[in-house]
């Protein structure tokens, strides 16, 4: 069956401005640590989506950022943004870099990060309490 998607137009929700924000620090902190960032949000049908497209001297990474309003390592119900990339998740991401990587092909090794970003809940302002990125978090 056919889809058409289009795409959203008006004001975010908040919880889209605090993924953005977190996407902003991870990029940030990627480029801090030497990684040229070669893709953002790079989107198919379905719910296919690489949030990041990074690569240094010998890997591509295709890093998955989840960012919470949350103190890091306190009691929550949710779990740790980390937890939130579940198998059907990973699938998604896979499917998403084959693609890409079919579009842009390297000899580069491909590996699957996740950076987990945390904001402090109290704060008006979004302020970055922590930020963990998981080199490697997982295998295709």
């Amino acid at each position: 069956m056919f889809r058409l998607f289009r795409k959203r137009t008006g004001a975010k929700s908040p919880a889209r401005r605090t993924g953005d924000y977190g996407e902003q620090q991870a990029v940030a902190y990627l480029k801090q640590n030497g990684f040229r960032i070669r893709a953002r949000n790079v989107q198919y049908e379905g719910r296919e989506e690489l949030d990041i497209v990074a690569e240094d001297r010998t890997t591509r990474r295709f890093v998955e950022v989840k960012t919470r309003r949350q103190v890091p390592d306190a009691e929550n119900r949710y779990g740790t943004p980390m937890t939130a990339v579940t198998a059907e998740k990973r699938r998604h991401l896979l499917n998403a870099a084959r693609r890409y990587t079919a579009a842009h092909p390297t000899r580069k090794v491909a590996l699957f990060d996740i950076v987990e970003v945390y904001i402090d809940p109290a704060a008006e302002e979004p302020t970055v309490l922590a930020m963990r990125h998981h080199s490697d978090a997982f295998r295709a």
